[in-house]
């Protein structure tokens, strides 16, 4: 397992690692939906010891679930079990689920601490890093939410092995677009060198390429953790992607694919303008 920043860790089978965190808090909450928790429930009830203090709890699997419907019954769940301010959410899951444990944390008592455990690329890269936390308003998507940065982020690129093809190309999405935001192309260039390592899932080449663009996106984070200037780089392709997203229910594509594309429009809307050439 390697430290990246000292609330962040990438490595392969590192899930019993959490017990290193979760020493100190009276309750943990499992967070996930009913597809990871088929996959990955019962590894966790093996690997975490204080197994009397971890409770579990999955909601239906998908973008169109991530809404206060959905959160509700999460937090009559927390106050039937006595959860309180000493208690912790841990996100396993893709950026939908790491969106909502955020938002879930941010929240229940007024806020409590959180520890992602994101099991997609995406989510890897983009969703459980930054402090972001949001569900979505039926008009607008991640309308809802705050600014809450998580205790730790476990990183087990091992998880990957599970995920489909379509949504590991969907992270691939937001990957690729941060080899766009900084000067340096060593990056891009070791991702176009390692393409069927990658597509092998190779761990060595997987934890290599997560923790580049963690590194690249935690750069704009630092700088402005607010989103009032510079952060906004990040959000390169968006804007055409939630409104793609929004246009189809959520359903036509996964948010990796509309980033994709979105980068593409604004790529073209920027040569169109003459603020960048084809070089």
């Amino acid at each position: 397992m390697k430290k990246i920043f000292d609330d962040i860790y990438v490595g392969s089978n590192i899930i019993s690692k959490l017990n290193d965190y979760t020493r100190d808090f009276d309750k943990i909450l499992i967070f996930s939906n009913e597809t990871i928790a088929d996959l990955y429930f019962e590894k966790f009830k093996s690997a975490l010891n204080e197994k009397d203090k971890v409770f579990y709890f999955a909601i239906k699997d998908g973008e169109e679930y991530k809404n206060i419907e959905s959160i509700l019954p999460v937090y009559d769940f927390m106050l039937e079990n006595n959860f309180s301010r000493k208690s912790l959410v841990i996100s396993l899951g893709g950026g939908v689920i790491c969106d909502m444990g955020g938002y879930i944390s941010a929240t229940y008592m007024r806020g409590i601490e959180f520890i992602q455990v994101p099991t997609s690329l995406l989510a890897q890269v983009d969703a459980s890093v930054g402090g972001k936390v949001a569900i979505n308003h039926p008009k607008c998507k991640n309308m809802i939410g705050s600014f809450k940065n998580p205790y730790r982020v476990i990183i087990d690129v091992e998880l990957l092995k599970t995920l489909p093809k379509r949504e590991f190309k969907s992270g691939m999405g937001e990957l690729l677009k941060h080899s766009f935001l900084t000067k340096d192309k060593s990056y891009l260039e070791y991702i176009e060198n390692n393409v069927e390592k990658i597509k092998n899932l190779d761990n060595e080449v997987l934890e290599n390429i997560v923790e580049q663009s963690i590194k690249i996106k935690k750069h704009y984070v630092d700088i402005d953790p607010f989103e009032k200037g510079e952060r906004a780089f990040l959000n390169l392709g968006h804007t055409y992607a939630h409104a793609l997203e929004s246009f189809f229910d959520y359903k036509a594509f996964t948010h990796g694919e509309a980033v994709a594309k979105g980068v593409i429009f604004d790529l073209e809307l920027s040569l169109l303008r003459g603020k960048i050439d084809t070089k």
